[in-house]
């Protein structure tokens, strides 16, 4: 969802957000966006979490208490 939502706002996104006075395309987009960053993150989380089980307990703990301050920072 990440990849899809990068390329259509790069083909489209200049129309797209020229005019955000219509409550509800402006409602439409902030959902859309919300989601796209709410799934990537899930996404680092669960990535992070198979690394960690292959890394082992000390190493692990670190991978996945990075991931999780590197996606709140952004």
């Amino acid at each position: 969802m990440a990849l899809a939502t990068v390329g259509l706002f790069l083909k489209f996104g200049g129309g797209w957000l020229a005019d955000l006075s219509n409550p509800g395309w402006l409602t439409l987009i902030s959902l859309w966006l919300f989601a796209a960053i709410l799934l990537s993150a899930l996404a680092v989380v669960r990535h992070a979490e198979a690394i960690a089980t292959l890394l082992g307990e000390p190493l692990g703990t670190l991978v996945l208490t990075l991931s999780v301050s590197a996606s709140r920072w952004r």
